[in-house]
């Protein structure tokens, strides 16, 4: 007998449980409509029968049919299931006992259990000098060490376990917490999932601790940041890392700044700027913003200076349009994320804070070098346009445009409704055909080799693994492994990674099979190089700005021998 999930996917198809909230236009192998999830005029939105997948990458929200109906219509994944098991005629009695629903005191335990973990990882860093210098020398004072609950996870396979066990908690209830990993919960093979690293609670905000990142504290440990995983009290897009200790600064100074990781809220914090709150590496979301929107109307972003930084910024400005929110734009002069700026001038970072700019004026600023950078700029601008909802204001910078790149409103007017019917959406300084406003080109790539498995076997090489970002790199890995050690390449490609992993694999390839369609052998061969050369290029500039940052770091510490060792390479680096 099939289980619930798998009865009601036999009956019914991706497309007909989104057309009842999306207008769908067929378009190739796939069908596009406008996202329910976020106002646009221009379809972004992409349901794909063969994936059964239904997905926007605007907004980045979507996923299998279950995940559509949760997010459409706000409920949690049981709710999802009877809303589809109706639609699809399917009774869930006959599967009442493989169901089971998390109540309010199970959710209890499962913060409180967290809570008991976070103290015990918050012990063992005041046992362990070296990881404790590690961190005053990262320069995090010992106050805000205490704040944050910053703690030591040892490297033990069963620390936690056994802690927990002596406690009174259950081994299922760890498992679901995310604080141990097992096969399943009435096997005996459990073990800790955070091993070696300085762990970082994650709180609601109410300040109950509800999961943890924890950062490698050896080099070629991966992921670098290990993320607990999504459970009954944790849903990484309905969280804000620090919201709990920031939201009376936010209210007091009617203003939210919003940075992207840990240290950025930490440093910033110990700066005296302590109205910011970290999105955590995420794109942020509507309910994210949402909960902002609680404490005040104005937000000011300051995402890291990279490609994905700056792809999460326009993410957010783009979500946050249809809230009636005051945004901003930090800029960072010389630094390439808030926690460096904070630990070297709080002087610095406050005036940056004082100095952001509306979202608008910051797009604008933009300077296009060239007829196509300008053209490609126009166009952008024309769609950010198109997401401001108060008619005055869209029609103000309209002219702001117009008088930029010298050209009459009427025809911006003319060529704004033009664009309302393509779906591809450009980028500032778009310079080849791999960096695309949705995805990252690392995303990409794996994209190109998850939708065309086996057509890249000569490319798909192990070593460059190290050429994509820590949360990609075990992905490339795991895949590459695969690729070169089969003559058939079948769905055994996604045996080596995480559900959550797959699933991101299955909305990347979603991408590609979007853009792409039926491209022949030799363009799809010449994409990937092109995706692979800009993947290169990115790696580059990453370690240009981490060389920098080091540089630094080591003149502020007076290491003026690391200084030269450092500045040696960066010679090497950049000649």
């Amino acid at each position: 007998m099939l289980d619930p999930i798998d009865e009601i996917k036999s009956r019914l198809s991706i497309e007909d449980v989104v057309a009842p909230y999306v207008q769908l236009k067929q378009a190739g192998r796939n069908f596009k409509g406008c996202c329910p999830f976020h106002q646009e005029k221009t379809p972004s939105f992409v349901v794909s029968p063969e994936k059964q997948l239904a997905y926007c990458f605007g907004c980045h929200k979507g996923g299998d049919m279950f995940k559509f109906i949760q997010e459409i219509e706000g409920v949690d994944f049981p709710g999802a299931l009877e809303i589809l098991a109706d639609k699809a005629s399917v009774e869930l009695a006959k599967f009442k006992s493989k169901t089971p629903s998390v109540t309010k005191d199970e959710r209890d335990i499962l913060t409180e259990l967290q809570g008991e973990i976070a103290d015990l990882y918050v012990r063992n860093l005041k046992d362990e000098s070296k990881v404790l210098a590690y961190l005053r020398g990262r320069g995090v004072s010992d106050e805000m060490i205490s704040e944050f609950k910053i703690g030591f996870a040892r490297d033990d396979f069963e620390e936690a376990y056994k802690y927990l066990l002596d406690k009174g908690y259950k081994k299922s209830d760890a498992i679901k917490a995310g604080v141990l990993i097992s096969k399943d919960t009435a096997s005996d093979k459990v073990y800790d999932r955070f091993r070696l690293r300085l762990m970082f609670p994650i709180s609601d905000e109410m300040g109950r601790v509800v999961a943890f990142g924890g950062r490698a504290l050896k080099k070629d440990d991966q992921p670098k940041y290990l993320n607990s995983p999504e459970s009954a009290v944790y849903h990484k897009g309905n969280v804000l890392y620090g919201l709990h200790l920031a939201k009376k600064h936010i209210k007091e100074q009617d203003l939210a700044i919003v940075v992207e990781g840990y240290m950025d809220v930490i440093s910033s914090y110990q700066a005296g700027i302590r109205n910011v709150v970290a999105s955590s590496g995420t794109a942020l979301t509507l309910k994210q913003l949402k909960l902002l929107k609680r404490y005040t109307k104005n937000i000011s972003f300051c995402f890291d200076s990279d490609d994905a930084g700056q792809e999460a910024l326009l993410r957010a400005c783009e979500n946050a349009q249809s809230l009636d929110l005051n945004l901003k734009v930090i800029t960072l002069d010389g630094y390439k994320d808030p926690d460096e700026c904070a630990k070297d001038s709080a002087d610095k970072w406050r005036d940056s804070v004082s100095g952001a700019k509306y979202y608008l004026d910051f797009y604008l600023d933009k300077q296009p070098s060239g007829l196509e950078a300008v053209k490609d700029f126009c166009d952008f601008y024309l769609r950010l346009l198109d997401g401001v909802p108060h008619p005055l204001e869209k029609k103000e910078y309209l002219a702001k445009l117009a008088k930029k790149i010298s050209l009459p409103v009427p025809q911006l007017e003319e060529r704004m409704e033009s664009l309302k019917g393509q779906v591809t959406r450009g980028k500032i300084n778009n310079a080849d055909s791999v960096e695309k406003v949705g995805i990252s080109a690392g995303e990409y790539l794996l994209g190109l080799v998850m939708h065309f498995r086996g057509k890249f076997d000569d490319q798909v090489k192990e070593e460059h693994a190290d050429l994509f970002d820590d949360d990609l790199k075990n992905i490339y890995k795991q895949m590459a492994s695969y690729y070169n050690s089969r003559a058939c390449i079948d769905d055994g490609l996604l045996d080596g990674v995480t559900e959550e992993e797959r699933s991101k694999l299955q909305v990347w390839a979603l991408y590609v099979d979007n853009r792409i369609g039926e491209w022949s052998d030799k363009d799809v061969n010449d994409e990937f190089w092109k995706a692979l050369r800009k993947l290169q290029n990115n790696c580059s500039k990453r370690k240009q700005i981490d060389l920098t940052s080091r540089i630094r770091e080591a003149q502020m510490n007076g290491d003026s021998k690391l200084e030269l060792e450092l500045m040696q390479k960066y010679a090497k680096f950049i000649s």
